[in-house]
């Protein structure tokens, strides 16, 4: 399909910053191949399809770096609660008792928020009881299901210092089942769907499960993606249990690299920040879940000026209560500010970029994805900017970042195929999901005893 997206104010997240007023950008099925003011964009022969995105700003999809999608079946309960707390009497209870059929409904249901929100991209983070492996491929259907891109990062606990004994692998199987996971889902749909390796926390982690899984991810040319020093208190934990912080002991097995994932990353001493610049690994920031479980302001602008690529996420509907990734650039733009008392410490280009071009570096996707340039993928949000709370615009990042939220997404492409349109998601019987979620995670909640 050729389709064109005219009049419209284009963000472009490239390396020049280009901001394109009545600009213009033509696709060709799954790639970008022209863009720019909408007076030089030669659409010919005549496109299949011309959308006119007057009154409305064109940007990169956005990538939601770190995600528990199946957490939105239990929005709303386990608040006001400590992170420990809440995993203990909230997060443990609802995964061990999740089934199939709610993995692929939760499953979908994070990707429609997604869609409608304007992320084409979620990093989605899931592990169960031991009893349940299928469940990651439920989520990875829906994921299929739903048009967008995923990264599939299955947890897993085999050390049982706090962790319920339902959670507890055998490192045989640990391994066994991540092998299974990539050679099934990493390429797959296209190469829409991605596998990489997902220990949950250290704190539940054995040091020989780590070491084996570093042979497995050089392998298959996958990551790691981990929870790392979220509270103050898992801190202590692991110094107490390893003698040393998170970042150190990954950089000891030698972990740390290009395609290392620290997500949250909330204390982190001056050494450990320096060990992440240093390797090249990538921070991913969860302002609103950090502020949600009182976990602490994470140095993201310590980080940024050592040179860490810092990407952006929203981490689920069970620890923030939406996945609305303008949300959480607005949040972590004003967090820092406010900790800092200094209103330029970080910007809105700043936080726009860690959840575009920043969040394609950390899936070492930045050639394929995060900007609209010519050659890229075609992963596009249309915003709708005649709105009381958005207009006059006078400058269309602050706009967006300061002014709107995910319910203004209009349009949300993914590979050059069209997934929302008119707010009307196209892959999914949105209405038809939105009840059989509310059935089964009635269901859910009713077994697992949470509040």
């Amino acid at each position: 399909m050729r389709f064109l997206i005219k009049n419209g104010i284009i963000v472009t997240m490239d390396k020049k910053g280009r901001v394109i007023k009545d600009g213009a950008l033509l696709v060709e099925d799954d790639k970008i191949v022209d863009v720019g003011k909408a007076a030089k964009v030669k659409a010919k022969p005549k496109p299949d399809k011309v959308i006119d995105a007057r009154g409305k700003l064109v940007m990169p999809g956005l990538i939601d770096a770190h995600t528990h999608m199946l957490g939105c079946l239990v929005r709303g309960l386990g608040a006001d609660m400590g992170l420990l707390e809440w995993l203990q009497k909230h997060q443990w209870p609802f995964l061990a008792n999740v089934k199939e059929k709610e993995a692929r409904v939760g499953g979908l249901l994070g990707c429609a928020e997604a869609i409608k929100t304007g992320s084409t991209f979620v990093v989605e983070n899931y592990y169960s009881a031991r009893d349940k492996k299928g469940n990651i491929d439920e989520i990875a259907k829906a994921i299929e299901k739903s048009g967008i891109r995923g990264l599939l990062v299955r947890g897993y606990h085999d050390n049982d210092h706090l962790t319920p004994e339902v959670f507890i692998e055998e490192k045989e199987e640990v391994l066994k089942e991540y092998e299974r996971i990539i050679r099934r889902w990493h390429g797959a749909s296209d190469g829409r769907i991605m596998a990489w390796i997902g220990p949950v926390n250290l704190l539940f982690c054995t040091l020989e499960t780590l070491a084996c899984l570093k042979g497995l991810a050089e392998k298959y040319g996958v990551g790691f993606h981990t929870h790392v020093a979220e509270s103050k208190r898992e801190v202590e934990l692991v110094e107490k249990e390893f003698g040393r912080g998170y970042v150190e002991v990954f950089n000891d097995l030698g972990l740390l690299g290009p395609k290392f994932h620290a997500a949250h990353s909330v204390w982190l001493s001056q050494r450990e920040m320096e060990m992440l610049a240093r390797t090249k690994s990538k921070v991913v920031h969860n302002p609103e879940s950090n502020m949600y479980l009182s976990s602490g302001f994470a140095p993201i602008p310590e980080l940024l000026s050592a040179g860490v690529d810092v990407a952006l996420g929203t981490d689920g509907g069970n620890c923030n209560n939406n996945q609305d990734m303008i949300e959480s650039m607005r949040a972590a733009a004003f967090l820092h500010k406010v900790h800092s008392l200094n209103p330029t410490i970080i910007s809105a280009k700043d936080v726009m970029r860690m959840a575009t071009i920043n969040g394609a570096k950390a899936l070492g996707l930045e050639a394929q994805l995060g900007s609209l340039e010519a050659g890229k993928k075609a992963d596009i949000v249309i915003v709708n900017l005649k709105s009381p709370h958005i207009s006059p615009v006078h400058d269309p990042i602050p706009s967006i970042v300061y002014s709107a939220n995910g319910n203004d997404v209009d349009t949300t492409i993914v590979d050059g195929k069209i997934l929302m349109e008119g707010r009307r998601i196209l892959t999914l019987d949105e209405d038809k999901l939105v009840e059989e979620a509310q059935r089964v995670a009635d269901d859910l909640v009713s077994r697992a005893k949470i509040k």
